[in-house]
């Protein structure tokens, strides 16, 4: 993993993965689409759906971004105690913003380039026998790249690698089934999804080396000027959930301290 978010091979790597693209476009994506919209029968097309649909970006950034609120309000709960904060905790509030921003940002990113390319789904191949593109177009029937499941499932894999490394042959399975699930359901072309892939892997690699490599071990956000909002308007919140409810005391001079006595 170390090698992949090296500077040179990321830059080979993008060049090599779009001129496959391009090759696959020009050849092999129409072919393959219509033979998969042929062979692929309606038992096999229910569990691909299955698949498909956990390629959804909407629950993954909505979970990352809970879990940065949990990390950092324990982080800011325990600075106000006796024992200070762990930097596991910081760390933990790091990684699942990593995670959140590697989410959002490809995803952005995706959504830009399908309004600017206008590829045409297969949808449009198999009912009008149009295969082709139009640019700057917001049709749902027009942005077919790159795949946003696909997107999504390489986001979501490719950041969690890069913090678990142990968990890459399981992620990268994950993220291929997600992408694969695209074109045996044939709303995608082989290239849509590999392209969203690879902007997946490129934002998270970037992420890495310019904002996880470089946060401070103690930093919640990784970034000075967050970090102090965060403390700032974090501190009040903490009081609010953490506040101990007000228990009502027996007053204590209703107390008999005096010692028992004892029996003769």
């Amino acid at each position: 993993m170390g090698k992949v978010i090296e500077k040179k091979p990321l830059i080979l790597w993008t060049i090599i993965t779009l001129i496959v693209c391009a090759v696959l476009a020009l050849t092999i994506d129409p072919w393959l689409t219509n033979s998969l919209k042929v062979k692929v029968s309606d038992s096999h097309a229910y569990y691909w759906r299955i698949i498909t649909d956990l390629g959804r970006a909407g629950t993954y950034i909505s979970f990352s971004f809970v879990c940065f609120i949990c990390f950092a309000l324990i982080v800011l709960k325990k600075s106000q105690s006796e024992f200070g904060c762990s930097s596991h905790f910081c760390a933990g509030a790091r990684n699942s913003l990593f995670v959140f921003y590697t989410l959002v940002i490809s995803g952005i990113s995706i959504n830009i380039l399908k309004f600017l390319i206008g590829r045409q789904r297969p949808k449009a191949m198999f009912e009008d026998g149009i295969y082709g593109l139009i640019p700057f177009n917001t049709n749902h029937a027009m942005n077919s790249f790159p795949s946003g499941h696909s997107q999504t499932g390489w986001a979501l894999a490719m950041s969690l690698a890069l913090i678990f490394p142990r968990a890459t042959p399981l992620l990268i399975t994950f993220a291929t089934l997600v992408a694969i699930s695209r074109v045996m359901l044939t709303v995608h072309f082989l290239s849509d999804v590999i392209a969203g892939a690879l902007i997946s892997i490129i934002t998270a690699v970037l992420l890495k080396r310019h904002f996880l490599d470089r946060a401070k071990p103690y930093s919640i956000t990784g970034v000075n000027v967050t970090d102090k909002i965060v403390k700032k308007y974090g501190a009040w919140l903490v009081e609010v959930i953490f506040k101990v409810p007000w228990i009502r005391q027996r007053n204590p001079e209703n107390i008999n301290l005096r010692s028992p006595k004892k029996k003769p």
